[in-house]
């Protein structure tokens, strides 16, 4: 009964959405991603199953826009300047992010390593911003760079706060990549995992993602308790007892941060 009722909920939803508006969006989604910054329409088209036409005309409009640059010698398509415009604006009314920011600091300077505020989209998780602690070795992540939710201690994280059914329909979309030798690949040990991650706070992964480089992620909850965005920590320390230790304090610092928003 419950499973029914959420699919009924999601098809009352999705029935109001104009799919013109979602292939835009689907389109700047996909330029943003560095191996896509400049593609050409017939790429465009195939990879988002978008009819040729109709990608065109979509293309034209946002470059009209602005919010697409058209370069008419190599015929490919990027993300235009007024998006710079729209980010600083959006980033002037999130209240929340010039918080998050001060806590950002605070963060790299307890973990010596590089945090960042962390956000899911659909299947995806993406950095919106980040502070890197000044050390002649770390591990760096880009603003705007996205990975894919069976990727390393946030990826889990994301996938521990959601419901069981979305979930589930997640992994059967982008599967269970093995990164790593670490890397968990049996959903049932997955499940497990996530289990527990949802019961002490907070997401660790050893050389899961990447060989070598630890992570943390924390959750930032709203008043109901729903994870809004996360806080990682890409580390190499490699001190298990030291990273626990770690987590404690991050631990603390996260629901500092989700009680200053939310509460």
């Amino acid at each position: 009964m419950g499973a029914h009722t959420t699919e009924k909920k999601v098809e009352n939803e999705k029935k109001y959405m104009i799919p013109a508006i979602v292939s835009a969006g689907e389109i700047l989604n996909f330029l943003s991603k560095r191996k896509n910054k400049n593609a050409k329409l017939t790429q465009i088209s195939k990879s988002l199953g978008i009819n040729q036409s109709t990608c065109y005309r979509i293309l034209r409009t946002l470059t009209e826009m602005k919010l697409l640059d058209h370069d008419l010698e190599t015929k490919t398509f990027r993300l235009g300047p007024y998006l710079i415009v729209l980010g600083s604006r959006a980033s002037e009314f999130l209240d929340y992010m010039s918080i998050a920011k001060d806590y950002l600091k605070t963060a790299a300077k307890i973990t010596k390593s590089t945090c960042a505020i962390v956000q899911r989209v659909d299947n995806e998780w993406f950095c919106l911003d980040k502070e890197e602690f000044n050390s002649p070795i770390t591990v760096t992540i880009k603003i705007g760079q996205r990975f894919k939710l069976n990727s390393g201690a946030t990826g889990k994280l994301f996938l521990a706060y959601l419901e069981e059914e979305e979930r589930r329909q997640i992994i059967d979309e982008i599967g269970l990549f093995k990164h790593t030798e670490q890397t968990i690949t049996e959903e049932e040990e997955l499940e497990k995992e996530l289990r527990e991650i949802k019961k002490r706070g907070y997401s660790m992964s050893l050389g899961e993602h990447i060989p070598g480089v630890n992570g943390l992620s924390f959750p930032i909850l709203d008043q109901h308790g729903e994870m809004q965005f996360g806080i990682n920590v890409a580390t190499l320390e490699g001190d298990l007892d030291k990273l626990k230790e770690m987590a404690e304090e991050m631990k603390a610092l996260s629901l500092e941060l989700s009680n200053k928003i939310y509460l």
